[in-house]
């Protein structure tokens, strides 16, 4: 008994060693990376898997991104767009469809261009709606015009196309074209590792502000 109490103990220290020493490597190549190497994104992801659209954005989130050219706050407000939560209820609205141009990537609250659109018609009581959301195609403007905008009654809406438009309806397949030229619906596959990976970060707090994380993200 005292034979084997001796191995778990020691077996214990073992465990208790290699821990740390991860740990500590852990944060030795946190420190390089920051010090020493371009990370392109850091901080959670904008997107969550939607079974409609393929992805939407987080609603209610406060998200703090930092890229080599810029650091920017992006938030949402409950119903998923970027912009503050509704004073009013959004009816008549100026809906705003289109890619990270449009959802503002880059820029920090308030900057973006449908919100200086919000500014200068804040006096006419006309509410803006920012329905953007970047790495996105024209397929989900097709889709968010047939089941979410009529509840908005919009009295414009703007579509912001760019030219990678294309490779992005390709990428994401939401339709395609029958023989007659007509749009077909095609199912959203379920989420891929990239979305269950992305999960688990963002599962540990902190975790997803990691530069190491966003280095490994990026390879």
């Amino acid at each position: 008994a005292i034979v084997t109490g001796s191995r778990a103990s020691s077996a214990l220290r073992h465990l208790a060693l290699l821990v740390t020493a991860t740990v500590l490597s852990l944060l030795l190549c946190e420190l390089f990376v920051r010090a020493f190497v371009t990370v392109r994104n850091v901080g959670p992801s904008f997107s969550v898997y939607d079974p409609v659209y393929g992805k939407k954005l987080r609603a209610g989130v406060s998200i703090l991104r930092v890229a080599p050219e810029f650091t920017m706050r992006l938030t949402t407000n409950s119903l998923g767009f970027r912009g503050p939560e509704p004073a009013q209820p959004l009816q008549g609205v100026v809906l705003f469809l289109g890619d990270s141009f449009t959802m503002g990537y880059g820029v920090d609250d308030g900057l973006e261009f449908p919100a200086l659109v919000r500014r200068r018609l804040a006096g006419e009581g006309v509410p803006v709606v920012n329905a953007g959301i970047g790495n996105t195609g024209n397929g989900r403007w097709i889709k968010f015009l047939r089941d979410e905008a009529p509840r908005y009654e919009p009295r414009a809406v703007v579509l912001q196309v760019h030219a990678n438009d294309f490779d992005d309806n390709l990428r994401e397949g939401l339709f395609r074209r029958d023989e007659h030229g007509r749009l077909v619906e095609l199912p959203v596959p379920p989420p891929g590792p990239g979305r269950i990976v992305q999960a688990v970060i963002e599962a540990v707090p902190g975790l997803s502000s990691s530069y190491l994380v966003g280095l490994a993200k990026q390879l």
